[in-house]
């Protein structure tokens, strides 16, 4: 059995100087500022071959311009996405197995959030059904697989 908690986070800021380009061009001055972070936690239980693991993420994009206009108080791109997800893995040798998963659950959508232009949330289920074969080949880790794989998305201003 693993609980594992994943957080990265990222902060970066761009400063661009005004100046006529050579094809005289216009630059503005401005700062763009991007803040995103990702979290994530997982549970995993292994029966013998099989492996079960539910989870959930949670992601956030944020990013902004100094000079950019706006009639509201959200930056120039804002959203966040809530990502449930549950992988069932059936392993067929030590280099081969065959895996089911879920990206939103029945009950609980994977969902994504945009603040600047609410036409564009949604909610999303994608499942798979895949065989994966991975090897190593002259010291590089090679992956092979394939699958099949279903999306459903439902729009918010659709429903």
């Amino acid at each position: 059995m693993t609980v594992r908690g994943i957080i990265l986070f990222s902060i970066i800021r761009l400063f661009a100087i005004q100046i006529l380009l050579y094809d005289k061009t216009y630059q503005p001055a401005e700062t763009i500022t991007t803040l995103a972070m990702v979290n994530k936690i997982a549970y995993t239980k292994r029966f013998g071959n099989w492996t079960f693991s539910p989870g959930i993420k949670f992601r956030l994009y944020k990013k902004d311009r100094s000079d950019f206009v706006r009639l509201g108080e959200f930056p120039g791109m804002y959203y966040t996405m809530r990502i449930p997800l549950v992988i069932l893995k059936y392993d067929i040798s030590a280099r081969t197995d065959f895996s089911i998963g879920m990206q939103g659950v029945p009950g609980l959508a994977f969902n994504y959030k945009n603040y600047v232009q609410s036409e564009n949330d949604f909610d999303r289920r994608t499942y798979i059904i895949q065989l994966q074969n991975k090897t190593i080949y002259f010291g590089y880790n090679v992956w092979a697989n394939t699958g099949i794989k279903y999306d459903q998305i439902q729009f918010k201003e659709s429903r």
